[in-house]
């Protein structure tokens, strides 16, 4: 009797691990090609269709406005930011090209005051070849200008805020207003303003929450009134590289930084007759996804945008004082293995895993001597 329990009992030990491997490895094992393809057939606009020739033609003519290289004027920016006090440049603002003879991709800067000290600040910084798009301004105050446990609240409205803030990117940083997206009415969120606040510690030890400046984030969009003739959705707007962040309070702005907002150019590389068909694109995304062992797909969304090709892939375009990257009709994939975004705790608690990944997939095929590499995506 005893041994006969003893083998039910092992028995059942060995079931319980069975079951306990078998559901541990249905939880870990990778998603199969016929399951992220099943994800993505789901979350691919009906824009993107069988036969795209169309829709490449449409996102080639988005409107580009002026390009930073033309628009930004150094002279009046340094006029506007400094005054009539003269500025710091740094020794090496007239070296465009880097030892080897390359385009340099470093930043022009000139400043007043002490970067390191305690005292007032100006800095305003460019791109050396302005065709990369990257300006940036930082203004600090004098330490003592304002008391650290008496910060004065920003008043701003988030439209004045906004407005502000654009119009400092096309005076001074030569951003093109055609260029900056402009939110439908109805939107959610129809200004890409957020509060930054801080907290303190009132007299009688109460906690409190001021709101000390405003910060607007702008991504480069190109209009392009798109609109899918299945869904009747309409695209107004392309996303293209290049965004812009501002940070301003009721005295002015206190930092501004574009990055990357470079020249776009049209390449007889990108031919609409060599546009990929919907199941060739989201065949190439599902091999791209297997490459990364999935186990989950929480959230997942493809989006048409511009891209940009590296230039050196087009001699024709470019020449040694030039540097302008090339249009390229794409599309961005947004992935991340939780349904929606994670809070901050959330995501101290589960760890780096749950992070999402976004990539880059171009709508045409090149010829194979031209085909760009994944990184030039």
């Amino acid at each position: 009797m005893f041994q006969s329990t003893q083998k039910i009992l092992k028995r059942l030990i060995f079931l319980i691990f069975v079951l306990s491997f078998n559901q541990t490895y249905a939880q870990t094992a990778p998603l199969s090609i016929e399951e992220i393809v099943a994800q993505l057939e789901k979350a691919t606009p009906s824009i993107i269709g069988n036969e795209n020739s169309k829709l490449v033609i449409d996102m080639m003519g988005a409107r580009l406005g002026k390009p930073i290289s033309d628009g930004l004027n150094i002279k009046s920016s340094i006029s506007k930011v400094f005054g009539r006090r003269l500025p710091k440049f740094d020794p090496d603002c007239s070296r465009k090209l880097t030892e080897s003879g390359d385009i340099s991709h470093d930043l022009c800067t000139a400043s007043s005051g002490d970067k390191a000290g305690g005292g007032a600040y100006l800095e305003f910084s460019w791109s050396k070849s302005l065709d990369l798009g990257s300006v940036k301004y930082l203004r600090r105050d004098a330490d003592g200008s304002i008391d650290p446990a008496n910060i004065p609240p920003v008043k701003l409205s988030d439209d004045e805020a906004y407005n502000k803030a654009i119009t400092f990117l096309n005076d001074v940083m030569g951003v093109p207003m055609e260029e900056i997206p402009v939110a439908p009415t109805n939107a959610v969120r129809r200004l890409p303003v957020r509060t930054l606040a801080v907290g303190q510690i009132g007299p009688k030890g109460e906690k409190n929450v001021v709101g000390m400046a405003k910060v607007v984030n702008i991504p480069r969009g190109l209009m392009a009134n798109i609109k899918d003739p299945a869904s009747g959705r309409e695209l107004p707007y392309l996303p293209a590289p290049g965004r812009a962040i501002v940070v301003l309070n009721d005295l002015g702005v206190l930092q501004a930084n574009v990055q990357n907002w470079s020249n776009l150019e049209k390449s007889a590389m990108v031919d609409p007759k060599n546009a990929k068909s919907r199941d060739d694109l989201i065949k190439e995304i599902a091999e791209s996804m297997l490459q990364k062992n999935l186990t989950k797909i929480g959230k997942i969304s493809v989006v048409p945008v511009i891209s940009s090709l590296d230039p050196k892939l087009s001699a024709s375009t470019n020449d040694d004082k030039h540097l302008a990257g090339l249009l390229l009709p794409a599309v961005q994939v947004f992935v991340s293995v939780t349904p929606r975004d994670p809070s901050e705790d959330e995501q101290n608690r589960s760890g780096p895993d749950t992070a999402g990944f976004a990539e880059t997939f171009a709508l045409v095929d090149f010829p194979t001597e031209n085909a760009p590499d994944d990184d030039d995506n």
